[in-house]
């Protein structure tokens, strides 16, 4: 599917970022964070061996960050300084003080190191004076939507300073920390991305209205995740290919629109798409 949009100055040469870079880069993925501050109807978080069951929330195992420090090192030895590493779960990075220390463990023992951090935006007002001190440059902040009605549906609950909150309150409390937290890392010169899963009959027709929103908060780039694995009631069936195509067409005129995801697993690692950790 070719899609015209809006040129982009200064996109990072980031595989996720950049449809350049896409086969091009290497990135490896610190499975450093086990637990989450949200409850997403459509997440999948658990222990799965690599090639058998794929997705943000699999990894074949949790590593403390001594161990993702050993493995950082190893990976960057094998594919040079100019590789992405980053967290992206299996929970919420900025929920776990394991990731939040590994940030740390990366930014004093690798020099210029290009890192990268996948996160729902609950926690990210709190953490990101740490995020711009250890000189993050590359954001990814998954919104499913600005109104309250719609998000309380597909996020039903929220775990924020020890505090757990349902319904709308919930959603109304995500959501605000979520556009202020991209404002805020935006105008701190940190590239957003925002990944938004499409969710037919939920979400499906409000993805305009929420391109719209993040843009005017700094977000620069958006990544549509269609619902890949139905529950087993069977409400949420993958969009159909020709409407998910009209929709990132239409959601094309807003903010450009990052087509190559994988949607890989949160402990994958080299080429996207070339290993066994991802899915085409």
């Amino acid at each position: 599917m070719n899609i015209e949009y809006e040129v982009v100055a200064d996109v990072p040469w980031h595989p996720c970022m950049n449809e350049n870079a896409h086969d091009k880069v290497p990135r490896l993925h610190l499975p450093v964070a086990p637990t989450c501050n949200t409850l997403c109807i459509y997440c999948r978080r658990g222990i799965a061996a690599a090639g058998f069951q794929s997705g943000p929330g699999r990894t074949e195992t949790i590593l403390t960050p001594a161990e993702a420090l050993q493995k950082t090192e190893h990976f960057l030895d094998k594919w040079g300084e100019d590789a992405i590493v980053g967290i992206a779960g299996p929970g919420d990075p900025l929920a776990n003080f394991e990731a939040i220390e590994t940030l740390r463990l990366l930014h004093k023992r690798f020099d210029g190191i290009h890192l990268c951090l996948c996160t729902n935006g609950l926690g990210l007002l709190d953490h990101l004076p740490l995020l711009q001190q250890i000189g993050l440059r590359h954001l990814t902040v998954t919104v499913n939507g600005i109104a309250a009605e719609i998000v309380e549906q597909i996020q039903p609950w929220i775990r924020y300073q020890k505090k757990k909150y349902t319904g709308r309150i919930a959603a109304e409390m995500l959501i605000v920390r979520q556009l202020e937290g991209i404002r805020q890392a935006a105008r701190s010169g940190i590239f957003v991305k925002v990944n938004c899963v499409v969710l037919e009959g939920i979400n499906s027709d409000h993805i305009f209205e929420t391109a719209v929103e993040v843009k005017r908060h700094g977000a620069r780039m958006i990544n549509l995740i269609p619902r890949l694995d139905p529950t087993p009631n069977g409400l949420f069936l993958p969009a159909k290919a020709h409407k998910f195509e009209l929709l990132q067409k239409e959601i094309a005129e807003v903010l450009p629109v990052f087509t190559k995801c994988k949607q890989c697993r949160a402990d994958a690692e080299g080429i996207p798409g070339r290993e066994v950790t991802c899915v085409e």
